[in-house]
């Protein structure tokens, strides 16, 4: 949904944006329930270009699907007709079964209503073009953008950019 990127703020790793576009790939848009995602570090591995034989991708993956799941944003959402947000989170339950490196994540249901049944105002984009990005904002940047390719031109104060992508002064300075 449209309304998902660009109503809403939220600042995510690099690994945890590819995280979720392994999840977006495996939700059908046509559904109405969101199903268990499974995948495997070595299949995120090889989708990311990681190197799988790096002993730590099981950590760090490990790690992110915890970051991920600590990260509630607010969201636009109806509730009984009128105008409300939403408190949601990108995870709801996760397991990593330790033997053969399986993730099994659960979603919110209530996130459906963002990533299923669109049939208008939704932003559609190849995986390809993302997964080589080497910074968490580039990505952001990219989905921002292509948010908006039904308008020819589009005009944004810097400021209101600095605000969705959850720029300040500071990350300048790094």
């Amino acid at each position: 949904s449209n309304e998902l990127i660009q109503k809403t703020r939220y600042d995510l790793s690099l690994m945890e944006q590819k995280i979720l576009l392994m999840i977006m790939q495996k939700i059908s848009p046509y559904g109405t329930e969101i199903p268990e995602i499974h995948f495997s570090v070595k299949e995120f591995c090889q989708l990311c270009g990681i190197d799988y034989k790096n002993g730590k991708n099981y950590i760090n993956v490990k790690r992110a699907i915890k970051s991920l799941g600590d990260r509630p944003f607010w969201a636009p959402a109806m509730v009984d007709g009128k105008a409300a947000e939403v408190l949601l989170r990108w995870i709801e339950t996760a397991i990593i079964e330790k033997e053969d490196g399986v993730v099994v994540l659960t979603m919110n249901q209530v996130m459906s209503q963002y990533l299923q049944g669109l049939t208008s105002r939704f932003t559609k984009y190849s995986r390809i073009n993302v997964l080589p990005m080497k910074s968490k904002y580039s990505i952001r940047f990219y989905e921002l953008l292509k948010s908006y390719s039904n308008l020819k031109v589009i005009r944004l104060p810097v400021e209101q950019l600095r605000s969705m992508l959850l720029l300040n002064a500071s990350t300048f300075e790094k």
